[in-house]
């Protein structure tokens, strides 16, 4: 997990698992995750991650990340109807 000021200067502060379950236990009622690196670096959705911040949470979150390509269902594995590459 990355911390900056319009996308600037941006510095590792923590390990995104461990961050959502402090926020979880401090009292957050949601989390909104954006993954800044997927377009840029052409990568996927760092789904591994996701699914591990969904084990450790009790609360709801968001997930949000860039799409460089939209793939058809049939192209993805993940069931929604429209899935980022």
């Amino acid at each position: 997990m990355v911390k900056g000021v319009n996308f600037v200067g941006l510095r590792d502060v923590g390990d995104p698992v461990e961050l959502a379950k402090f926020y979880s236990d401090g009292g957050a009622d949601e989390l909104v995750f954006l993954d800044i690196t997927a377009t840029p670096e052409d990568s996927a959705t760092m789904t591994s991650v996701v699914a591990d911040v969904a084990d450790v949470l009790e609360i709801p979150f968001t997930w949000v990340a860039a799409c460089a390509r939209l793939k058809t269902p049939s192209e993805s594995s993940n069931p929604a109807p429209i899935a980022c590459r």
